[in-house]
């Protein structure tokens, strides 16, 4: 499998709803590569906030810069942190899998 696909499957997975926050989105992808594949994909390492992947974050990363994944920000209500949120749709991961 390619590595890419387990993000865009995940947020597909959510039906067009958005995973708030890119902590989640990590935990999701950790505990979907842990339960259901037989290799690992993302090395996880042990993080402030849960498992964290560099390699992970990079992906995401590319991903929005590619058009595969939107990304929004939003002020939670402390004020000092931003939300993310993260969303693709049906015709964005079949897109990706013919590219990758």
């Amino acid at each position: 499998m390619n590595k890419k696909l387990l993000p865009l499957s995940l947020l597909r997975a959510a039906d067009e709803t958005a995973i708030e926050g890119i902590t989640r989105f990590q935990k999701l992808v950790f505990l979907a590569q842990r339960e259901e594949l037989d290799e690992e994909l993302y090395p996880f390492k042990a993080g402030k906030y849960g498992p964290f992947s560099k390699t992970l974050y990079d992906d995401i990363d590319r991903l929005v810069e590619e058009g595969f994944i939107t990304q929004s920000s939003r002020e939670t209500s402390s004020s000092a942190r931003m939300k993310n949120r993260c969303t693709c749709s049906r015709q964005t991961v079949r897109r990706q899998s013919r590219t990758v």
